[in-house]
């Protein structure tokens, strides 16, 4: 007999190990498997009940949710004492939208951290995980937590300000557009880039965002270290120069003596 008009079918515990031969029950609402031996669901294995309201799956030693559908209507699954483990498998419930209530207790994935808020973030319409309802105000908490790693997730770690040609440090990981001829790669250590409105070099810093380095939080180990190399003579008359200080000749002071010259 077809039974095309059952609406309850209750298999536990019949050392069932594949799910086949089930798509006439088109108007099948509650489907119980509990205690069985099925281990994974293949593409047809639900194909045909689209009025399934409601499917137990309990303690089967499934490992993976791969196919779990088509079930546009399903609004309780109970997938307990299973092997379940990976927080990825949890996304392949997205496509049952219909969902309100979830089980996967006893399964090595609800042990995980983040195990309820994935469950919530893939399931909008979910209301119940694992017997415990889910607030308006968890649900609006994982959202934002979701929204936060993501922007998160989008920014970068470190900024690089060129202080060469035009001075104005610019943020080359934020999404900003670089003015011209800004954003290259940084001199090397101990080179430095020619400005041509002083005819003067200045070395780039850098800025760190990131864990702070052993040289005050640079990326790069003594870039924002003075150099300690002897200036040349040159250098050194161009300094003077620039002070003022090479025309006057300082001459000690002696001390005085108390004594008058006899």
């Amino acid at each position: 007999t077809a039974l095309p008009t059952l609406r309850i079918l209750h298999l536990p515990g019949n050392e069932i190990s594949k799910l086949e031969g089930l798509g006439h029950l088109e108007q099948l609402r509650e489907l119980v498997l509990d205690h069985n031996k099925i281990r994974q669901m293949d593409e047809q294995s639900f194909y045909g009940l689209r009025s399934l309201r409601e499917l137990h799956l309990v303690d089967n030693g499934i490992r993976t949710l791969d196919n779990v559908g088509p079930l546009p209507r399903l609004r309780s699954l109970f997938l307990g004492m299973n092997r379940v483990a990976a927080l990825e498998d949890l996304e392949k419930l997205q496509d049952l939208r219909s969902l309100v209530q979830v089980s996967l207790v006893n399964n090595p994935v609800a042990r995980k951290p983040l195990y309820r808020s994935q469950v919530v973030r893939v399931l909008p319409n979910i209301r119940h995980v694992d017997g415990r309802e889910v607030t308006e105000e968890e649900r609006r908490r994982i959202s934002d937590q979701a929204q936060g790693a993501e922007q998160k997730a989008n920014m970068g770690q470190y900024v690089l300000m060129d202080q060469g040609l035009s001075g104005i440090p610019v943020a080359t990981n934020f999404g900003l557009q670089l003015p011209q001829g800004q954003g290259k790669a940084p001199p090397k250590r101990g080179q430095s880039s020619y400005d041509p409105r002083d005819g003067s070099h200045k070395t780039p810093a850098i800025v760190s965002l990131g864990q702070p380095g052993g040289d005050g939080g640079s990326m790069w180990p003594g870039a924002d270290r003075e150099d300690r190399r002897p200036a040349s003579g040159g250098a050194r008359a161009a300094a003077a120069a620039r002070s003022g200080s090479h025309n006057r000749a300082i001459s000690p002071k002696l001390p005085q003596s108390g004594h008058k010259k006899r």
